[in-house]
């Protein structure tokens, strides 16, 4: 024999409300799927209701309970599945907003020495190719700071013959 909350944990949802009503010998039960967490619109289920008598109730709960609970259980599943889709998809923007960002501030701080006109690449070409490589960390294919280390290996270590 199967016991009552044993069947209920099977079911696959994490927390139920139930409320029964005893009218002589027939009763009414409602048994209402909460959502554990993620989206409220999923609260606005209605409660799942048996009305009958307590023979009857006992004899069918389970079997009459059991399609609408695992329509229940897949539809939080996937709600919640979505919503931490959406969680990833949204770190992943900000992720790629924030590396969008590095990269434009560092392109900024390369072209301002390189481009400046107080530039000299025998003094500076250090500072250069230091922030020609943190462009590079950011985007490896960007053509301004290829060009601005390759330009600087000529001062790197001069030769005079």
């Amino acid at each position: 024999m199967t016991t009552f909350f044993k069947s209920l944990g099977d079911m696959g949802v994490a927390q139920f409300s139930i409320s029964v009503s005893f009218y002589g010998s027939d009763c009414a039960v409602s048994l209402l799927p909460k959502v554990v967490e993620g989206d409220n619109a999923l609260n606005t289920i209605r409660p799942f209701t048996l009305k009958g008598s307590i023979d009857e109730i006992d004899a069918v709960f389970f079997e009459r309970l059991g399609r609408p609970m695992e329509e229940t259980k897949v539809l939080f599943n996937n709600a919640s599945q979505y919503l931490d889709n959406l969680k990833k998809v949204e770190e992943k923007t900000k992720m790629a907003s924030d590396q969008k960002e590095k990269k434009k501030k560092a392109l900024s701080d390369l072209k301002e020495v390189v481009k400046g006109k107080t530039f000299n690449p025998l003094t500076e070409h250090e500072k250069a190719v230091e922030l020609a490589n943190k462009v590079l960390e950011l985007d490896e294919s960007d053509p301004l700071a290829k060009k601005t280390i390759e330009d600087m290996k000529a001062y790197q270590q001069p030769t005079f013959f």
